[in-house]
């Protein structure tokens, strides 16, 4: 509603706030004020306000195709999911029937990093699947006073009376931070967490097997823009996500919160996008574009899986993305191979390093000397790639060890 400049004071409150405003009381014309906001950020927030029986909070929904585009990929990236897929990227045997029609994805924003009883989440996403789109509900806190009417709100979604119920969730460091937190602020508030039955995957960290070491974190935000090629921008910055609630509450300033719920939905998305990708690349038996081979050997090797750690091990000989770690892979692989019983393999591969390499490692010619004595019993061989490393590395401790053993084994005398 416009003000005109000439208007006196009187004038200017009656056209805002209505004509009775000279005759109410003070508690009359605050309890008008207050109306006044909380109906203009509901508004502002494109939301709507939810009246329960403990109070009122004000709800955003959104609502988005499967062929949404997130960068280069869309939300279709989910439709092979599959649960053993899901089991072997979290490994965790229990979501072997993951099912993503009944999976919620969660992301908060709250009032600090610290934790404990006085950090308060305002901000709470939700996401699901329905039939052909991803449907988005955001819950804001419009008062700490609230907080009983906005967890309610939210676990109500969660368990079903909107839904139908979810079994799995998804979060991004919702370990750590997202899940302790609301278990605080609904004991706190005396109310049954909804989120302690479901089954919860933190995708942080599959991600961190899968990309650590070639971005420079693993923060979601930074896969968005090197896995997803998604550049959010304009975007506020986390750090000034508390501040924003803060003015909010403190002084009426809401109109950055509106960048604060476009964070929160970006959030959102990428995540459950990223869980598409990285479960394509963990399944895939071949060269992933999104995820080196060497990183998915490391995951293979971290969940158990010998034969596909070494699979990916030899494939990255051959990745130009690996380039710069070839020695490594060349010396895992080893390891490997003399693990998996495939000694000759393993001695050719620690062969090659020393043979080829300008600066062979240590390490590859201990793994040889290891073979030839234990698995092969050719103390007279293994001596020689020890004397053969000592040239390299004369002040050795550990190969000056391992050379008085040999010359004691084969000359039948007591090394100990």
């Amino acid at each position: 509603m416009s003000v005109r400049p000439n208007m006196d004071l009187k004038s200017r409150l009656r056209s805002i706030y209505g004509s009775g405003v000279e005759s109410s009381d003070l508690h009359e014309r605050l309890e008008r004020l207050h109306r006044h906001d909380v109906l203009t950020i509901a508004e502002h927030l494109d939301g709507y306000w939810k009246e329960t029986p403990s109070g009122r909070l004000v709800r955003v929904e959104k609502t988005y195709p499967c062929f949404y585009g997130h960068g280069d990929h869309s939300f279709e990236q989910l439709c092979a999911l599959t649960g053993p897929t899901v089991a072997l990227l979290s490994g965790n045997p229990a979501l072997c029937e993951f099912d993503l029609r009944s999976t919620l994805f969660l992301d908060t924003e709250t009032t600090g990093l610290a934790g404990g009883a006085g950090t308060y989440p305002f901000l709470i996403g939700a996401g699901y699947f329905e039939t052909d789109c991803f449907r988005l509900v955001q819950f804001f806190l419009p008062d700490f006073e609230s907080e009983h009417a906005f967890l309610s709100d939210f676990s109500e979604l969660v368990t079903g009376v909107e839904t139908g119920g979810f079994r799995y969730l998804v979060t991004y460091n919702g370990k750590t931070f997202d899940l302790s937190l609301l278990e605080n602020r609904f004991v706190l508030q005396r109310l049954e967490n909804p989120c302690q039955g479901l089954l919860h995957l933190d995708l942080l960290h599959p991600c961190r097997l899968l990309w650590k070491g070639r971005f420079e974190d693993c923060c979601l935000q930074t896969l968005e823009r090197r896995v997803l090629n998604y550049n959010r921008s304009p975007d506020i910055p986390s750090a000034l996500i508390p501040v924003s609630y803060f003015n909010y509450l403190h002084w009426g300033e809401f109109g950055v919160l509106k960048e604060v719920l476009e964070h929160n939905r970006k959030d959102v998305i990428s995540m459950a996008i990223l869980l598409g990708i990285a479960a394509e690349s963990v399944d895939i038996t071949d060269v992933a574009p999104a995820v080196d081979s060497l990183s998915l050997a490391r995951f293979h090797f971290r969940r158990g899986r010998l034969s596909h750690a070494a699979g990916f091990l030899e494939r990255s000989l051959e990745d130009e993305r690996c380039a710069k770690n070839r020695v490594e892979a060349v010396f895992n692989l080893a390891r490997l191979r003399r693990r998996l019983g495939e000694d000759d393999a393993a001695l050719d591969l620690c062969y090659g390093l020393m043979r080829d390499d300008p600066e062979p490692p240590l390490e590859a010619f201990e793994e040889a000397a290891k073979i030839l004595e234990h698995r092969k019993r050719a103390f007279q061989e293994a001596l020689d790639v020890v004397s053969q490393a000592l040239l390299l590395y004369p002040g050795s401790a550990q190969l000056e060890r391992r050379r008085l053993r040999l010359v004691c084994r084969m000359d039948g005398k007591k090394w100990y």
